[in-house]
């Protein structure tokens, strides 16, 4: 099948022959490197690819019938994010031929080792589970990610665990979330609403895994989950109160508190993923558009990126003014609490500063580039013709906003510089420093060459593209080359 995404390998049809072979090959090959391990996990993907083999489509319309109640769900409960019948249809279909490739792999491993463990793994489909929990034998886990914050925006629907009595269920939940790996996160909304502390009375789970990326700064988070799954859950306020008097002190406490329920609500207002300003592929979409600059043929005659664009950034932009203000009164309120910290959480609350800062500085950058994008387009839209002197000074007046865009994404770099502390900093550090600060660099080359052509000067200055995005017309994960005027339009699976 072809490769449907830049963040995905290509993937097998369910009905291609070789599915099992293959599949056992895997197995045999994980047995050998880990002979003492107790069971494999089989993973069904988050994202939804279409099958376009006949057999495939034959195989889904014996199947469809079966897949009713999974598909009345997945309406119910993701529909708002997923709108549409068509869509919804798709999506169920992708389901069931990955369905078809887990009955394979069961097979397989059944007769390559009767007594091996396996488990489902799914990202979001509790929906599905449901169906697999009546197909499936019992003794097989099932783990799950959810979120409000993902696909179900009304909370995660957790109580559909309930139907899967006598079997081990698990509830996957994200201290990090991978749409906003810039700024500290500030959850505790989003668990406490979704009842994740609950669940394992309410719907029989069996307790909780954690995804996160990041541990340094997520002291907060883990220590909410850990107390709750063994003290029961408290509300947020609560518990912040408890854990500021620990960490900072009495003196300090209040304040704190304070701050950190402004953070909440900043998390909130984001929709828990931040708008994408930092996700989980290390490319915001106001960088990764750049991708279309670099091969450009008209850089001289119009901007390289439709009003649509621009509109769609401008809607984040919105929401991150909001969110830049909420992080202001928040660190107002902590900078505060200096002379008043306990001289043990001095160091933890110079972190949180720090990282704030460098969130608050990451935020207004994308503000900033955003506003360039506008007027770069404009001035094209316009052209130079009618007031060639007139587009000269707006021209000249966008490079000047392009440099001070890239020392403002350099300033939030030396805010995270400045609170590396554990060795997963310096992966934000890097996404930082290689995406925005080169990226910033990269804009501000491409336009001054462009202002050098309307001013008569060198205009064909190198820009460091290559270092930002790469380039090879063999990437690892396919043979074949990519259409030259191949670009990346998608962030995110599905």
């Amino acid at each position: 099948m072809s490769r449907p995404h830049g963040h995905w390998s290509a993937h097998l049809s369910c009905t291609d022959p070789v599915v099992g072979p293959l599949n056992r090959a895997r197995l045999e090959g994980i047995l050998d490197a880990y002979p003492d391990l107790e069971g494999v996990f089989l993973s069904i993907p988050e994202g939804f690819f279409q099958d376009p083999y006949p057999e495939t489509d034959a195989l889904i319309q014996r199947e469809w019938d079966k897949y009713g109640e999974a598909l009345e769900l997945l309406r119910k409960y993701w529909g708002k994010f997923w709108p549409g019948t068509d869509r919804q249809n798709e999506h169920m279909r992708a389901d069931i031929a990955f369905t078809e490739n887990v009955k394979k792999t069961i097979a397989e491993a059944k007769n390559l080792k009767p007594d091996l463990k396996l488990g489902i793994c799914t990202v979001c489909k509790s929906y599905l589970l449901t169906h697999l929990h009546d197909v499936l034998p019992k003794d097989m886990p099932f783990i799950d990610i959810e979120s409000r914050a993902l696909w179900t925006l009304e909370g995660a629907p957790l109580h559909l665990f309930q139907r899967m009595k006598g079997r081990e269920c698990v509830v996957i939940l994200r201290a990090v979330d991978d749409g906003s790996l810039a700024g500290m996160q500030f959850s505790l909304w989003q668990y406490s609403r979704d009842r994740f502390l609950e669940s394992a009375e309410e719907n029989g789970t069996a307790g909780l895994m954690i995804q996160t990326t990041h541990i340094r700064g997520n002291e907060h988070s883990m220590r909410y989950l850990a107390s709750g799954m063994w003290g029961g859950c408290r509300e947020p306020v609560e518990f912040y109160r408890e854990y500021a008097m620990r960490v900072f002190g009495e003196q300090a406490a209040d304040r704190i508190v304070d701050a950190f329920m402004i953070l909440e609500k900043n998390d909130e207002h984001l929709g828990g993923r931040g708008q994408k300003n930092l996700p989980w592929n290390m490319l915001p979409q106001h960088i990764g558009i750049m991708k279309s600059f670099r091969d450009f043929e008209r850089p001289f005659d119009r901007a390289p990126f439709a009003v649509e664009t621009v509109q769609a950034f401008e809607r984040s932009a919105e929401m991150f003014k909001v969110s830049i203000g909420y992080l202001s009164q928040a660190l107002a309120l902590l900078e505060g609490t200096g002379p008043d910290t306990h001289e043990s959480g001095r160091r933890e609350l110079a972190y949180i500063v720090s990282r704030t800062k460098g969130y608050r500085a990451h935020l207004q950058a994308l503000v900033d580039i955003t506003g360039l994008y506008r007027t770069y387009y404009e001035i094209f839209e316009e052209g130079p013709r009618n007031d060639l002197p007139g587009f000269r000074r707006t021209l000249g007046a966008l490079v000047e906003d392009a440099a001070r865009l890239e020392a403002r994404t350099r300033t939030s770099a030396r805010f995270f510089a400045a609170c590396v502390s554990h060795t997963t900093d310096l992966a934000v550090l890097w996404m930082i420093s290689h995406k925005m600060v080169l990226g910033s660099q990269c804009l501000h080359g491409f336009l001054s060459n462009i202002q050098a052509f309307y001013d008569g000067r060198e205009y064909w200055k190198p820009v460091p593209w290559d270092k930002l995005f790469g380039r090879s017309v063999y990437p690892a994960y396919t043979l074949e080359p990519l259409n030259e005027n191949h670009v990346e339009t998608e962030y995110e699976p599905g």
